[in-house]
């Protein structure tokens, strides 16, 4: 009983603050698939695939540090998907997954990169769209 209703409150919890406190979108230019598809994949960019798994991709070495990406849009919409790619530590204080568009409150960040974010406002957007395309999770 105690596992249920500590699973309850967390969920509870992510999702008032995923519901709650959303990111419009960082740009008004909409998200573009093909270059969300280059973003998500570029070593200088996302490098999604680092962390995480996406059966879409083609790529051959995957992460598995990460949640698997499959399916990410039957599970999150847009601004929720938005939310964790800007700052996942929002949600989850413990995450190794980067800060991609912040540049506050950072630590160990190298000189050269100081008050830069990873990603721009439109890569975030373009991951954002190619994510949602995909709905089955293959």
């Amino acid at each position: 009983m105690r596992i249920f209703v500590l699973a309850l409150i967390v969920a509870t919890f992510v999702n008032t603050v995923a519901a709650d406190d959303r990111d419009a979108p960082l740009t008004t230019t909409p998200g573009r698939y093909v270059e969300g598809q280059k973003a998500f994949h570029d070593r200088d960019k996302g490098h999604c695939l680092l962390c995480h798994r996406l059966s879409a991709s083609d790529e051959h070495f995957q992460g598995n540090i990460g949640p698997s990406l499959d399916g990410v849009a039957t599970r999150l919409d847009p601004q929720q998907i938005r939310y964790r790619i800007v700052d996942n530590s929002r949600l989850n204080h413990q995450t190794l997954m980067p800060a991609y568009f912040q540049t506050e409150g950072l630590m160990q960040v190298a000189a050269d990169y100081e008050g830069k974010t990873i990603l721009s406002a439109q890569d975030v957007e373009d991951i954002i769209v190619y994510l949602l395309a995909d709905r089955q999770g293959h």
